[in-house]
């Protein structure tokens, strides 16, 4: 609009400790990615592209190992295998220090639950593809109770309230 920038600013996070459910998150999570897909689509198309990547190379790694073959090919895959698993634990024990960092006043916080960050790192990157993936297929979201349509960067269509929030206040 006005020609300025926006900058990002880590001061500007804010750590969460909510519990949620894995539906919540999920909700969550693709409608992060459906932003980022509407908002910034460069971003987004590097990011299915990375993670496709990832993933296929993780599968196809996997495959190698366990197809039937020379021995020789299958040690050297298994090696690679272990160097991309290995490269991704590492990223993980990082996202560990970067938010330890980031959240000094939650030390105690991410001591009892910062180890997740490299224990689940494994299902990181496949809830990241199915994201990307769902951000590709839809622009609709869900946010406090109510459905939005992203028609494009400037323009927000509002569908209405979410069928789950409807059912919730009809139970109280």
């Amino acid at each position: 609009g006005a020609g300025g920038w926006i900058r990002f600013e880590p001061r500007c996070l804010v750590a969460s400790s909510d519990e949620t459910t894995w539906r919540e998150f999920r909700k969550w999570s693709n409608r992060q990615i459906i932003i980022t897909r509407v908002y910034a689509p460069h971003l987004w198309l590097w990011g299915l592209l990375s993670h496709l990547l990832f993933c296929g190379t993780l599968l196809l790694g996997l495959f190698v190992v366990l197809a039937s073959g020379p021995a020789p090919m299958r040690l050297l895959a298994g090696a690679f295998e272990a160097g991309i698993l290995l490269l991704g634990f590492s990223k993980a024990r990082l996202r560990t220090r970067a938010a330890r960092d980031l959240f000094p006043e939650e030390a105690s916080l991410l001591r009892q639950h910062g180890a997740c960050y490299w224990r689940l790192w494994p299902l990181v990157p496949w809830v990241m593809l199915f994201n990307f993936v769902t951000a590709g297929l839809t622009r609709r979201i869900e946010w406090r109770g109510r459905r939005y349509q992203l028609v494009s960067p400037t323009e927000v269509r509002v569908l209405g309230p979410d069928a789950s929030a409807g059912r919730a206040d009809n139970a109280k």
